[in-house]
C-alpha cells in the first residue's frame, strides 16, 4: 500500500514538473529565439540505504528501517531543445537570424556576458546596438557596437560585418565599416536560461566569440528572426496527455489513502 502511495505521489510531483515546462513553451510559442523545454524522466529505483539495510538484514545484523522506493517516476534533468526554428522574415534591418549554431553576445547589467538566438535588435538614443532590453550587442571582438552619427541604410554581412552610409570629412556620404556581430559557440548542455538569455552554467568555460560563418559559426542573415521551436501541436497534444496522467495518480492516491484509513480502522477496532 505505501508503495502505492509512492508511486502516485511521484506521478503528481512528475506531471507537476512536467506541466511546468509544456506552459512555458505555449507563452512563448512565438517568442523569437525561445527553444522549448524537454524534462527527462526515469523510474524510481530504490535507495542505497535500503539496499544496504537489506544487506544487513539478510546477514542477520541491523534490521530494515527505510521505505523501498522501487516503484513511481523520478526526473532525470531537464534541458532545452537548441534545434533551430524556422526563418521569418521582416525585412528589419537590425532584425538577425544564425542560420547554424552559436548565439548573439550580450552584455548584462552585472557586465557578464549574456547568449542568446533572439535577434531582434535595435539601436539605443547613443547609437548602439541593443537587444530589446537595452542590451548592448557585442562584436566578434566583445565590444560594444555603435553607428556613426547620421548613418543609414545599414548592412549586414553573412559573416557579421557591419557596414553604414555616414557623412565623412567635407559632409559628403560615404561607406563606413561599424563593427562585426560576433557571434559565439558553445555547447548547449553548458548553458542555462537566466533574465531571458543564456549564460554558462558553473564551472563550464565561456563561449568563444568570433566571426560569423567560421570555426564551426553559423552565417547571419539580415531582415529575418529565428521563430520558436516549440511544435504547438505537440505541445498542446503532451499537456492534454499530462493532465490526464495527473489526473489519474490523484485519483490512485486518494484510494490508497482511503484504503490506508480503512486498514488503520480495522485494526484500530480489532
Amino acid at each position: 500500500m505505501l508503495s502505492g502511495i509512492w508511486a502516485s505521489a511521484s506521478g503528481l510531483a512528475a506531471g507537476s514538473l512536467k506541466l511546468d515546462a509544456l506552459a512555458d513553451d505555449l507563452a512563448n510559442v512565438n517568442t523569437p529565439g525561445f527553444k522549448r523545454n524537454v524534462v527527462d524522466f526515469a523510474e524510481a529505483e530504490e535507495s542505497a540505504r535500503y539496499r544496504a539495510d537489506r544487506a544487513a538484514a539478510a546477514a542477520g545484523r541491523a534490521g530494515w528501517d527505510w521505505v523501498l522506493l522501487g516503484a513511481g517516476v523520478r526526473p532525470d534533468g531537464a534541458r532545452r531543445d537548441f534545434a533551430a526554428g524556422a526563418l521569418m522574415e521582416t525585412g528589419q534591418p537590425f532584425d538577425l537570424a544564425i542560420q547554424g549554431d552559436g548565439f548573439f553576445a550580450v552584455r548584462l547589467a552585472d557586465g557578464s556576458i549574456g547568449y542568446t538566438r533572439a535577434g531582434a535588435f535595435r539601436l539605443d538614443g547613443s547609437g548602439r546596438l541593443v537587444d530589446p532590453q537595452g542590451r548592448p550587442v557585442l562584436s566578434d571582438r566583445g565590444t560594444e557596437i555603435r553607428l556613426p552619427a547620421g548613418a543609414v541604410e545599414p548592412s549586414v554581412a553573412p559573416d557579421g560585418t557591419l557596414t553604414v552610409l555616414a557623412p565623412g570629412t567635407g559632409g559628403a556620404v560615404q561607406p563606413v565599416t561599424v563593427a562585426r556581430v560576433g557571434v559565439a559557440l558553445a555547447q548547449a548542455d553548458t548553458l542555462e536560461p537566466s533574465e531571458g538569455v543564456y549564460v554558462p552554467a558553473a564551472g563550464a568555460a565561456a563561449p568563444q566569440l568570433g566571426a560569423a560563418g567560421q570555426g564551426g559559426r553559423g552565417a547571419l542573415v539580415q531582415g529575418a528572426l529565428e521563430a520558436s521551436n516549440v511544435d504547438l501541436a505537440q505541445a498542446m497534444t503532451g499537456l492534454i496527455l499530462t493532465q490526464r496522467a495527473y489526473a489519474l495518480n490523484a485519483r490512485a492516491l486518494s484510494t490508497a489513502d482511503e484504503m490506508w484509513q480503512e486498514a488503520n480502522r480495522l485494526y484500530g477496532s480489532a
